[in-house]
């Protein structure tokens, strides 16, 4: 089969569905090569997003071979390969940003400078070689990271006549900033944007085996009042116009009650877009490729009753798997998949360290606050049928 959209990523089945709705022929290549991301895309399985590998594993399953144009669509990890990101914008149709303003928009200090006038604030940062900060909380941060992973509270030496020194560039320590945490999806095209929609974000939560400020979950969408929803659209307008974004891309806030705070910008398919598209049984690929033909995005402005549930279940035993006979028609017989509670199962011949995502649930919910018991009741049941473990 040669493709006409590939999809690359550190996890590619989100966006794989999301493409369903555009494209017939997809291609993915992802770190999991999940038995539900196989249903609709010819997979490629690498541990590592470099350029060099992913070029061998598009040779040798031919999506290179010029028959026809190959659209690809960036997902999870990808703004941390800028060697891979660059080589796809020359050799590709490339449905995403420009590298050169992907860089500055995943620099704080740029971040920093654009939103100095805006109603959203950007959180305090310092850099190797600058006065170390003398009072208050702060973190120890990596621009070449993703879901919180790489994320610590940062010890301030004793002796503050020092300048800050850090082990790589890449790092920096940016003041805590106390809250509820969010995080806002949107469709750019050619200058326009569009916000989809909002999630409240599941971070840490030693039930779900997450630890520190790993990202674990989505919860969504969350009614905005009119002075919010304002604030945010006025946000999307300023990161495009600013950084030239492109595509379906998503934000990363904190609400201290007061004040919306920008953390991060992800340019590209976000993990909270999922809960959005779920709810309003809609695609943000769908309605991105509806602005690049000039069509309304057709985004619904009111979402249905209740809101879904996102948790990534991760593996808090020791290593895991294979799983065991596992009917995966199982699950296929649960209906379409945006509509089943479960999705990224594991393939049967994985082995799952300590620590490591297994497999996402989703239920419905009415509250944010429901959310974290229910779908701890989903995943543990799903646990238990694909790995047998009682």
């Amino acid at each position: 089969m040669h493709p006409q959209l590939l999809v690359i990523g550190g996890s590619a089945r989100a966006a794989v569905w999301s493409a369903t709705p555009v494209f017939e022929k997809i291609a993915a290549i992802d770190r999991f090569g999940d038995l539900d991301l196989r249903e609709f895309a010819s997979v490629g399985v690498t541990a590592s997003l470099r350029r060099k590998e992913v070029c061998r594993i598009m040779e040798e399953k031919g999506w290179l071979d010029g028959r026809s144009p190959l659209v690809v669509i960036p997902a999870g990890g990808m703004e941390n390969q800028p060697t891979l990101w660059k080589w796809l914008q020359v050799n590709t149709q490339f449905a995403g940003t420009d590298w050169r303003h992907v860089r500055r928009v995943r620099d704080p200090k740029a971040l920093g400078q654009a939103l100095k006038d805006s109603d959203v604030r950007f959180p305090e940062s310092r850099f190797s070689g600058e006065p170390l900060p003398k009072e208050g909380a702060w973190l120890l941060k990596s621009k070449n990271s993703g879901g919180g992973i790489q994320v610590s509270s940062w010890t301030r030496p004793k002796d503050l006549t020092f300048k800050l020194q850090l082990w790589a560039s890449s790092e920096y320590v940016q003041r805590q900033i106390d809250g509820s945490d969010y995080a806002a999806t949107y469709v750019a095209c050619q200058g326009r944007v569009e916000l989809i929609g909002v999630t409240s974000q599941l971070c840490g939560l030693s039930e779900f085996g997450a630890r520190g400020h790993w990202y674990c979950g989505s919860v969504g969408p969350i009614p905005m009042d009119a002075a919010s929803t304002r604030t945010l659209m006025q946000l999307g307008q300023r990161l495009v116009g600013d950084f030239e974004l492109e595509g379906v891309f998503g934000v990363d806030l904190r609400w201290d009650g007061d004040s919306w705070w920008l953390l991060e910008v992800n340019p590209r398919y976000p993990a909270g877009a999922e809960v959005l598209e779920r709810n309003a049984e809609r695609s943000v690929t769908q309605a991105y490729w509806n602005a690049r033909e000039g069509l309304p995005v057709d985004w619904p402005t009111a979402s249905k009753p209740g809101m879904i549930a996102k948790g990534i279940w991760f593996n808090q035993g020791e290593s895991m798997g294979p799983i065991a006979d596992f009917d995966f028609e199982r699950v296929k017989s649960r209906g379409v998949p945006w509509k089943r509670e479960i999705a990224d199962i594991p393939a049967s011949t994985g082995v799952i360290p300590h620590g490591f995502p297994v497999f996402s649930a989703f239920s419905e919910v009415s509250t944010v606050e429901d959310s974290i018991e229910r779908l701890i009741t989903t995943a543990r049941i799903w646990e238990t049928l694909i790995f047998a473990t009682i």
